[in-house]
């Protein structure tokens, strides 16, 4: 039997007379022939990994300092929870590299719980709720807290810091840095491209205000 696949990459695609939408995950639609009837079938893309960072809920100063295109904080809550959900599965890991948020563990928790996929928190200078004892009881949205992270991937390794690093472990064998902290624009990273440094800024000021994948940043980079 033969299969021919095609994405569905788009909102709402007709292909074979069949509507097919894009929900929350990129899926791989399947049409199987040989039958001399097409049979349709959806394949979920396996589990994903991504980064993001500053994210800073519910801080009305951030929007006029980056500046941040949102009307309010909860304008900005609003658009972070929306764009991060149409991006990640629940089943997908996503590093956070600091700067959840100001307030505390509450209010915290009430953002993080309404976003899928496993979550791993590598602290920022603005994550103290994690110092908080109430955080205990809400500690469970995280796998872990760090302050600092090595990750292998297809045998690229990452640092992952919330501070930029000027050289960092395996610099001069082809690691990549993933930093936010700074709030940089997007121009940041393609000036590290033109500079042939292995270093990205992951915050959401720098990558439309959602999640960035593995494979987007390692051929961005072109490593």
């Amino acid at each position: 039997m033969q299969y021919k696949r095609i994405l569905a990459v788009g909102d709402i695609h007709g292909i074979g007379g069949v509507t097919v939408r894009k929900k929350a995950s990129l899926k791989a639609m399947y049409i199987m022939k040989g039958t001399g009837n097409q049979k349709y079938g959806f394949l979920y893309r396996g589990k994903m990994i991504y980064f993001t960072s500053d994210l800073h809920f519910y801080h009305d100063n951030i929007i006029h300092h980056c500046p941040r295109p949102f009307w309010s904080s909860d304008d900005m809550n609003d658009s972070l929870i929306e764009n991060w959900n149409d991006t990640v599965s629940p089943d997908d890991e996503v590093y956070i590299l600091g700067d959840v948020t100001m307030e505390g563990p509450g209010k915290a928790f009430a953002m993080l719980s309404q976003l899928k996929g496993i979550k791993y928190l590598i602290r920022g200078n603005h994550d103290r709720l994690v110092d908080n004892k109430a955080w205990q009881q809400y500690s469970w949205v995280f796998q872990w807290v760090k302050d600092y992270h090595e990750l292998v991937w297809n045998n690229q390794k990452f640092v992952l810091f919330h501070y930029p690093i000027e050289e960092w472990a395996d610099f001069y064998k082809g690691a990549i840095h993933l930093h936010g902290h700074q709030h940089n624009s997007k121009e940041y990273n393609y000036q590290q491209v033109q500079a042939k440094l292995r270093r990205y800024d992951l915050g959401v000021d720098a990558n439309d205000f959602k999640p960035v994948s593995i494979e987007t940043i390692v051929a961005f980079l072109g490593a």
